[in-house]
C-alpha cells in the first residue's frame, strides 16, 4: 500500500500513539556518581558527574534534564 505524498517528494508517515510516560530508565556509573537518564546520556550530566568530589559513605546521583 502506497502512502500519500505530502510535498510531492516524501511519503507522509502516520504519527504513532503519543505517550507522556517516560521510557525505561538507564543508570550509568560516571566517575564516582550515578547518572540516571531515559536512554539518552547527557553530555552536560556526564561532565558534572566527572567533576563532583567524592564523599565518604555517599553516592551522588545526577538526573539531568534535556
Amino acid at each position: 500500500m502506497a502512502l500519500p505524498l505530502n510535498d510531492g517528494r516524501r511519503p507522509r508517515v502516520p504519527a504513532g500513539p503519543r505517550s507522556d510516560e517516560p521510557g525505561p530508565l538507564r543508570i550509568d556509573k560516571v566517575g564516582q556518581c550515578l547518572l540516571v537518564s531515559d536512554g539518552h546520556v547527557s553530555r552536560r550530566g556526564s561532565m558534572v558527574a566527572r567533576t563532583l568530589p567524592t564523599e565518604d559513605g555517599r553516592i551522588a546521583v545526577i538526573v539531568p534534564t534535556r
